[in-house]
Formats: C-alpha cells, sequence, structure tokens
C-alpha cells in the first residue's frame, strides 16, 4: 500500500513559520503569506524594511541606458503598494526606499512616508539615484510628525532628492535627531527652514550636495556636522554655539566661525595637498604662541591629508599650540609624488619650546621614515609630557602602486627602516616611559 504524502509545511506551527519568514527577503516573505489562508492571517516579524532592486526583483538593475526604466518604477511602485497593504506590524524601526525614482512618483511616495510614520519609524532613508535635478522626489517636510510622547521617529536621509518647503512647514519643532542631505541641490532659505523647524537636531550631514560658495549653518542645538563634498573651494559659517565635533572629508573647505563652539573632535581628510595649508590658514598670523578659541576645548584630532614634499611637518606644532587640552592626534600624511610645481610653499614660523600637557596618544599613519617625518615625531617626545603611546604605522611600498615606484621624493635623506627607526628612537625615549608602535 503506498504512503501518503504528507505536506509537512503546511503543519508547522506559526511560530516556526513565523521564524523562517523572518529570514526571507520582503517580496519572498510577502508572496509567501498568499499560498494559503492561515499564512495570510500570519504577522511577519519585519522591524526593518528595505524596499530595492534586490529586494523586489531579487537582481540588481543598471539604471543607467535602462531601456525599459519606466516600466520598472511602475512595477517597483505596485509592489512595495502590495507590501504595505499585506504589513500589520505594530511598528518600524527602519524605512528605506533604494531606487531610481523622481517626483512622478511623488503620491506614492508620500503615502509611504506617512505609512512609515504611522508605525512610529525610528529612521527613513530615501535614496533615488536620479540624476537629472528638474525632476528629484520634493520632500514635504509637513509629513514629518511633531514631538508628541509617543514619536518615535529621529532619523531622516534623503538621497536624490529636493526640500520642498512651504509658508506652512515644515511644522515647528519636529524630532529629528539626525538629518543627512547627500546629492541634493541645497540653497541657504531651504537649509535655514529645516535647520529653524528642528530645535532638537544634533547631527547634520551634508555629503556630495550643491550649495553657493558661503553656506551658513545656523542652529542652536547642533552637536556635530559632518560635510563631504568635492566641489571647488568654498566656506561654511558656523553659528552653533553647541557644536562638538566636525567631519570634513574631500576638497580643501574654509570655516568661519561666527560664534566659539566648544569642539571636542575634529576630523578632517582632504583630497588635494594645498588643503593643508588652506586649514592653517585658520592659525593666528600675528602670533604663533595666541591660542585659537575654536580650538581651545579640542581633545582629539585626525588629519588625514595628502602634502607636498617640500611641507615643512614641524609647522604642524603651531595648530598644537593652539589646542591645550589635545589627548589624542592622528596624522595620516601621504607624501605627494609630485613637487609644488609653480606654487610657493611660504615656510612657517614654529615654536619649539612648547610642552603638551594632556596629550596622552599619537599616531601616524602612511610613515616612511623620512627626516621630516623624524624631525616631527622626535619633536613630539621631546614635548609630549604625559605621552602614554606612541604608534608609527608604516606605508608598503607594493611594487604596482606608481606612487611609490620611485621613492626618492619621499625624503631629503635616506628613508629609514622599521628596526633603525625603532633603535634611534628608543634611545630618545629610554627616560620617557611611553609605549612605542611601529607596524
Amino acid at each position: 500500500m503506498a504512503s501518503e504524502e504528507v505536506d509537512c509545511i503546511s503543519e508547522l506551527p506559526d511560530e516556526i513559520v513565523t521564524h523562517i519568514l523572518s529570514y526571507l527577503p520582503v517580496a519572498d516573505a510577502f508572496s509567501f503569506k498568499l499560498v494559503s489562508r492561515r499564512w495570510s492571517r500570519i504577522q511577519v516579524p519585519l522591524s526593518n524594511i528595505y524596499f530595492s532592486d534586490e529586494t523586489i526583483f531579487g537582481k540588481t538593475i543598471f539604471f543607467e541606458g535602462c531601456s525599459n526604466l519606466e516600466k520598472l518604477k511602475s512595477e517597483f511602485v505596485d509592489k512595495v503598494d502590495g507590501f504595505l497593504n499585506l504589513f500589520r506590524g505594530p511598528y518600524l524601526n527602519t524605512f528605506m526606499v533604494d531606487f531610481c525614482l523622481d517626483n512622478e512618483s511623488a503620491p506614492a511616495i508620500d503615502k509611504w512616508v506617512s505609512f512609515a510614520v504611522s508605525m512610529q519609524v525610528e529612521s527613513i532613508e530615501l535614496a533615488f539615484n536620479n540624476t537629472n535635478s528638474q525632476t528629484l522626489y520634493k520632500f514635504p517636510f509637513d509629513l514629518l510628525p511633531e514631538p508628541k510622547p509617543f514619536t518615535r521617529l529621529k532619523r531622516l536621509k534623503l538621497s536624490a532628492c529636493s526640500l520642498l518647503l512651504t509658508p506652512e512647514s515644515p511644522p515647528p519643532f519636529n524630532c529629528l535627531k539626525t538629518l543627512e542631505l547627500k546629492n541634493l541641490p541645497l540653497d541657504q532659505t531651504s537649509l535655514d527652514g529645516v535647520l529653524s523647524s528642528c530645535l532638537d537636531l544634533e547631527w547634520l550631514t551634508l555629503e556630495e550636495c550643491e550649495w553657493p560658495r558661503t553656506l551658513c549653518v545656523s542652529s542652536a542645538g547642533l552637536r556635530g556636522l559632518r560635510v563631504h563634498h568635492h566641489l571647488p573651494t568654498s566656506t561654511i559659517e558656523l553659528n552653533a554655539t553647541q557644536l562638538q565635533t566636525i567631519d570634513l572629508k574631500g576638497r580643501a573647505l574654509k570655516l568661519s566661525f561666527l560664534v566659539v563652539p566648544p569642539l571636542e573632535r575634529v576630523h578632517l581628510a582632504f583630497l588635494n595637498p594645498y588643503a593643508a595649508k588652506i586649514f592653517f590658514d585658520l592659525l593666528p598670523a600675528e602670533s604663533i604662541h595666541a591660542r585659537i578659541p575654536e580650538f581651545s576645548c579640542l581633545k582629539q584630532l585626525d588629519f588625514f591629508s595628502p602634502i607636498y614634499r617640500e611641507f615643512d611637518l614641524l609647522s604642524i606644532t603651531n595648530l598644537l599650540n593652539a589646542c591645550p587640552m589635545l589627548q589624542k592626534i592622528h596624522l595620516n600624511m601621504n607624501i605627494s609624488s609630485r613637487h609644488s610645481e609653480s606654487r610657493i610653499i611660504e615656510k612657517v614660523e614654529y615654536s619649539n619650546n612648547m610642552k603638551y600637557l594632556h596629550l596622552e596618544e599619537i599616531e601616524i599613519s602612511r610613515f616612511r621614515g623620512t627626516s621630516n617625518q623624524m624631525k616631527l615625531v622626535i619633536y613630539l617626545l621631546n614635548n609630549a609630557v604625559a605621552l602614554k603611546l606612541i604608534t608609527l604605522i608604516y606605508s608598503q611600498c607594493e611594487s604596482h602602486d606608481y606612487k611609490w615606484r620611485n621613492v626618492e621624493h619621499l625624503s631629503q635623506s635616506k628613508l629609514l627602516s622599521e628596526k633603525q627607526v625603532h633603535e634611534l628612537l628608543c634611545k630618545v625615549m629610554i627616560s620617557h616611559g611611553a609605549e612605542l608602535i611601529i607596524c
């Protein structure tokens, strides 16, 4: 007698089915619910929803040159709508849409954002991969909730969108703590309107945005500012009395402090060799002993920048002299393989008798053992009286890396090996008590 086939999957308890659904992509999980009436009532255990070409279509779509993009957009919108109609969760942590959408889909996108807000979402991210500035989705800030005891939305990230501000929007004092703007046009009026409505805003990120030559960032409660940009040299005026952290990456960017913030951490990562010079323009020209009020509270400084070989690394001591409370410094200075061309590098005067009472940790990356680098290291060892650790990370000389095919430009004298550097510095550190790591 032939044994009857048993549908083991249909007999699984709801708890097991729910656990299985938690591992499936968004589209698969809700297709699974359509198999039977019993499964349709099972709640999909999702607290993070991520809509993209991968989760909706199961593959990566290259939008540039795509012949059926409009059809894919329509199908994407329909599938997201169908998903949200079936969703029965109590709340959401994250709601993200990453697809090539534009303002033609604004009614659907507005509905999705309203849905996420109704689900007490904590984070909303819209990334639309749209390169046409004329068709960008206009994000209406009046969709955001006002602060209430049950409001959970704290983070908003917009990529390839534009800001839609009307006299009625944004609502006063909305609840955002973090605002990230990427690849969008930004004018002073729009930024002022957003910042004036977000009195609880603590972190602002501006990444590859288009803004005027001078942009003023004014916020009473802002604690952190991150700017990643590739525009020609421009100026950001800061009016943020509580600002503690600045993170700048890209081309040289000049800062203008309208008020003196209590900065504790500054991270600078520049792409061009003369960014260092532009940054040092912040130093007081009239007196190398003067304190820079912007840096009087600074505890950590990360400075990443290529430099020309003529650049005198000891001029960095002026920056240290202006940071009396500095505890940790990380220098990553890739020595450029090019000369300074026709530009003149001005000789910078610096004091060599300052003692750094709080500097405990020094890390220097891209170390090559040049005489210029060794002078700086020995100076720091002799003057950082509270030093506990100094780390020198050697830059590996790879034969396939064009930057290191000719290493003669790296030093005014012979390059020192790791062993030679260790032996030399150990003599300097005999009575110092700090730990030396060379790797």
